[in-house]
């Protein structure tokens, strides 16, 4: 069950993410698919799952709790590449709770904080790796693992 404050929360996340994709709200949770309302719908899952139960997200969007599920987990792994994606959805409102103590408030800032560096070093990475392969190519699995025992032997 939806607590009345979890729906207000739920509300005013669902204006923002409609608007932040230039949908209206009636399409974020219709049947229909589009790449940018199923974006649009992604991201308030991901938002809403930091404060609500799957369950009470699937109640309000009319979705099964296990979709909800592997939709966030694919949202989350796109949001690594992604860093249009996930500056827009770290900037969507964060459910508050009910009488949330000032140092929960606090870590919740922090793991916030600290995933949005999590997310900017996953990026920094992948053009690092973009860069070093259009140098050279990278070497087989094979060919790195030889000779690391000193006598040209492979690992195993």
């Amino acid at each position: 069950m939806i607590t009345e404050r979890e729906r207000v929360y739920l509300d005013e996340l669902a204006e923002a993410v409609a608007q932040l994709w230039g949908i209206p709200r009636e399409e974020l949770f219709a049947r229909g698919r589009t790449q940018n309302v199923d974006e649009a719908r992604c991201a308030f899952y991901w938002r809403a799952r930091d404060g609500v139960t799957v369950t009470a997200i699937g109640e309000y969007a009319a979705r099964n709790h296990s979709t909800i599920s592997k939709l966030t987990q694919r949202f989350a792994a796109r949001m690594r590449v992604d860093r249009r994606l996930a500056q827009l959805v770290t900037g969507l409102p964060v459910f508050a709770g009910d009488g949330v103590a000032p140092e929960l408030a606090a870590a919740g800032a922090r793991r916030e904080q600290l995933y949005r560096g999590v997310a900017e070093a996953h990026l920094r990475l992948a053009a690092l790796y973009g860069e070093l392969a259009a140098l050279a190519p990278l070497p087989d699995f094979a060919t790195v693992t030889a000779g690391a025992h000193g006598d040209g032997r492979a690992h195993g």
